[in-house]
């Protein structure tokens, strides 16, 4: 059983977690980048030697190279996160819709003893109950 709403919605929800996430994480690194240019052309300033203006440039350029790992790397684990996460939580709710679709159909097809039987934490249990309320009273 595939509930594809279900997916649809739930992978907009990660995408939209993980955009944030990165973008969040992308607009903190550049304002920190930003700040040591700053700082930087600020002591250039002070010192006018060309030492001081060589080792400079070397420094901004090895701290841009690695402000895009700072970015990367974060952003591929928390992407990584996601999926993981998503897919523990879909094989949990995948479960229940299976069990929920089995019973109701065995249900409709006239097994009158069939009842939805969630476990004591599954989502929709109260809904389970309702479908059991009915079936009760269908079968009086």
């Amino acid at each position: 059983i595939m509930d594809k709403v279900f997916y649809f919605q739930f992978l907009c929800v990660m995408f939209i977690i993980s955009f944030i996430t990165i973008t969040s994480l992308y607009i903190f690194t550049y304002q920190l980048f930003d700040s040591v240019v700053v700082s930087g052309i600020s002591m250039l300033k002070s010192s006018s030697s060309a030492a001081g203006i060589k080792g400079m440039t070397y420094f901004f350029n090895s701290q841009e190279g690695l402000i895009d790992y700072v970015i990367m790397i974060p952003s591929v684990i928390s992407i990584i996160l996601y999926l993981i996460i998503a897919r523990l939580l879909i094989t949990n709710i995948q479960g229940v819709t299976y069990a929920y679709v089995r019973d109701i159909c065995d249900a409709a097809s006239g097994q009158n003893s069939k009842r939805i039987r969630p476990r004591q934490d599954d989502p929709g249990k109260e809904a389970a109950d309702a479908v059991n309320q009915v079936l009760d009273q269908i079968n009086i």
